[in-house]
């Protein structure tokens, strides 16, 4: 019930949309070609510099699939593709004059609206899946539900008063922020 709910919020907003598309397409692209996921591992190493051991480890960790019915595997694209960003831009440079998807991706993924409004869905989208996960945990109880509820709905009211994705954004976009190289 809560992932139909969250899911109906945003059929009017365009842009968040827009941003499900292309996670799902990002998804697809890694999906399907074993070459472009070796060179999308091989530009997370680089970009990382991990050393040979924990680079194993970390990097045999693909992009996960965005689904509208499946909330938290929403959340986890967006998680995947803000921590990889970097990698994903590289690998997506390097295949654009072969591969007209990697073009395509790359030119929406290089926007700057894209890399808002996933941000903003990174943020967000954490509170939900708390609330989703407590209910999936175990027995629930029907008097903590509206509690819990309560809590979620308080956490994103805190989110929108602080504007912490927007000073996030424009932190990592500074000299020796996270976008800088972007």
């Amino acid at each position: 019930m809560l992932s139909f709910t969250c899911c109906d919020t945003n059929d009017e907003i365009v842009c968040i949309k827009e941003v499900e598309r292309w996670l799902i397409q990002i998804w697809k692209f890694f999906e399907n070609s074993p070459k472009c996921l070796a060179i999308y591992f091989k530009g997370k190493l680089t970009i990382n510099q991990l050393q040979e051991l924990y680079a194993q480890k970390v990097c045999q960790k693909r992009q996960a699939k965005a689904t509208r019915t499946r909330w938290l595997s929403l959340s986890k694209a967006v998680e995947g593709v803000f921590n990889d960003y970097l990698a994903l831009m590289q690998t997506l440079r390097k295949l654009k004059s072969s591969d007209v998807l990697a073009a395509g991706l790359l030119q929406k993924m290089h926007d700057v609206k894209f890399i808002e409004v996933e941000l903003i869905m990174k943020n967000i989208l954490t509170v939900p899946n708390k609330l989703s996960c407590a209910f999936q945990h175990g027995q629930v109880f029907f008097a903590l539900m509206e509690p819990a509820i309560q809590k979620t709905i308080g956490d994103l009211d805190q989110i929108a008063q602080k504007a912490s994705p927007i000073s996030e954004f424009a932190a990592s976009l500074k000299q020796g922020g996270r976008l800088h190289l972007a």
